[in-house]
């Protein structure tokens, strides 16, 4: 992001929280959002598929991991207190006003939405032939 900020590269795609203070000031320009929808912290910027690539829809997530033989109950107590302190109306209303859609999911569905996401850009690499390094 400083080398666009900066003018070294032509284009670069960061996250919503990361872009919209740097749009609000100037000193980038959206031209696309990858979300399904428009983002709020964007107002007037076009999604991708909304220009012309029909059901593109490419997101920056987070997830909070620990090692594989962490024992169940102390794995929702860390999710537990991490989804208090993120539903928390003072936190929720700082995440949401940079850009942030706050969603939680217990360590099953992270999974399951973490292979989802490996399959769907698996695909994508393989059908473009995309090699380490293009």
């Amino acid at each position: 992001m400083s080398d666009a900020i900066a003018n070294q590269v032509p284009l670069a795609i960061g996250s919503v929280f990361l872009v919209s203070p740097h749009v609000t000031s100037g000193r980038l320009r959206a031209l696309a959002v990858t979300s399904a929808k428009p983002e709020p912290a964007l107002p007037g910027v076009e999604t991708i598929a909304a220009q012309g690539v029909p059901g593109f829809e490419a997101y920056t997530w987070w997830g909070i991991f620990g090692p594989g033989n962490m024992p169940a109950p102390l794995a929702k107590r860390i999710y537990d207190e991490l989804s208090k302190a993120i539903n928390t109306p003072a936190v929720r209303e700082k995440l949401v006003a940079q850009g942030i859609d706050v969603k939680g999911a217990p360590g099953d569905q992270l999974d399951a939405f973490v292979r989802t996401e490996m399959a769907r850009w698996a695909k994508v690499i393989k059908d473009n032939n995309i090699r380490s390094g293009d």
